[in-house]
């Protein structure tokens, strides 16, 4: 499909799924950020993932009293702050500053007005002040100073899994698409809400698969100011703004007999979809942006493609991971574990991964600056990755 048809047929995707008016979807073609970018995935990998990443920075979150970091959930770098979030362990907020030295936990478990019985997720404000704690047991949001003084509380009209804000009066929450409330659409599960906790716009309907178990939520991504949300199994990511979404991103998988969400049916059985999976490449929302890269992983039979995409050259590049020449590369990977801020993709690395010696690495003298003083117990060391185009 050429893009020409591309971008017409994810306008009439979008216009479809969208509950809202008319003018939702936007497409300026004098404005370069709304360009289509198209992000190709080839058979062979043919660019050695050493080749592009320029320089590696780090910074090692401190001590934060009795409560530890369990398994982070999310990574949020203002230019201030370091925030990190646990939703699965600890279930608590980390504040820390650019040095790592921990600022505040919010840690708030329990069934009291400025408590959460379940942290969700979790969002900074756009004036990077406040924290915005995610509580779906309860169907709330609670706001949080950066010292962790509690301000305030709201409900939501809806049971959400994700928040992210995308403007001082706009916020995005993502569902599995179940709904109590006969004002929001069940079929949907990508919601814009208001501060008044009005749901103005919905999008994106709800991939649901009872044969199989289970129902899929969108992903969202958010580098700054850009946010970003993809249906599962799509091949298209859209850029969000207050206006509405714009296909920002097609992953253009047909030279590896690429499949996307429309060759899913609600009604397969497991034994179709691992047929379907097993057929060729398929996208599951797995990537991260920066200024300058996108990094995007295409699944493929018996293993992944890994394909960084260059805004300045508009070229794709598919990383070859096979021989790295520093164990440093490897936490490249896992894109569900990348987060951004501005040109750096941010990676957080168990402090036991440091402890043992290793005489053939490459980037030794940063490997031992990251060891010294460094103990098993201590919190993760965030990585920070800056790309460049290979030469």
């Amino acid at each position: 499909m050429n893009n020409l048809k591309k971008i017409q047929a994810c306008l009439f995707v979008v216009i479809c799924c969208w509950a809202c008016s008319s003018n939702t979807v936007k497409q300026d073609n004098n404005d370069p950020d709304a360009k289509l970018h198209t992000v190709t995935v080839l058979p062979d990998n043919d660019t050695p993932l050493d080749s592009v990443v320029k320089k590696i920075e780090y910074v090692k979150l401190k001590p934060t009293g009795n409560m530890l970091i369990g398994d982070i959930s999310k990574i949020i770098v203002t230019d201030n702050h370091i925030i990190i979030v646990d939703t699965r362990q600890s279930q608590a907020v980390f504040v820390f500053d650019r040095q790592g030295n921990s600022l505040a936990v919010i840690s708030r478990l329990g069934r009291g007005p400025e408590e959460y019985i379940g942290l969700t997720d979790a969002a900074v404000t756009p004036n990077q002040k406040e924290i915005v704690v995610l509580d779906n047991g309860r169907s709330q949001i609670l706001y949080y100073d950066l010292s962790g003084k509690f301000i305030k509380k709201q409900t939501i009209p809806l049971t959400a899994n994700r928040i992210e804000f995308i403007d001082n009066e706009t916020m995005l929450f993502t569902t599995y698409g179940i709904s109590n409330n006969p004002d929001i659409p069940a079929i949907m599960c990508l919601h814009y809400v208001d501060t008044d906790m009005n749901v103005v716009k919905s999008a994106f309907p709800t991939q649901q698969y009872p044969k199989l178990g289970h129902v899929e939520s969108p992903t969202m991504k958010k580098n700054g100011d850009r946010l970003y949300a993809s249906p599962i199994y799509s091949d298209t990511i859209y850029r969000i703004t207050s206006d509405g979404m714009t296909p920002y991103y097609w992953i253009d998988m047909s030279q590896v007999n690429g499949i996307t969400n429309r060759d899913f049916s609600p009604d397969m059985t497991p034994e179709q979809y691992n047929q379907i999976l097993q057929s060729g490449a398929f996208f599951n929302g797995s990537y991260a942006e920066s200024d300058n890269f996108g990094l995007f992983r295409a699944l493929y039979p018996k293993r992944g493609k890994l394909v960084m995409y260059s805004k300045t050259q508009d070229k794709s590049y598919n990383l070859d991971a096979d021989r790295l020449s520093t164990m440093f590369h490897l936490f490249l990977l896992n894109l569900n574990d990348i987060y951004t801020y501005k040109d750096q993709f941010v990676v957080a690395v168990d402090a036991f991964q440091f402890m043992n010696k290793l005489p053939n690495e490459r980037e030794i003298k940063l490997y031992e600056e990251i060891q010294q003083g460094l103990t098993v117990d201590d919190n993760p060391v965030l990585l920070f990755y800056t790309l460049k185009d290979p030469e």
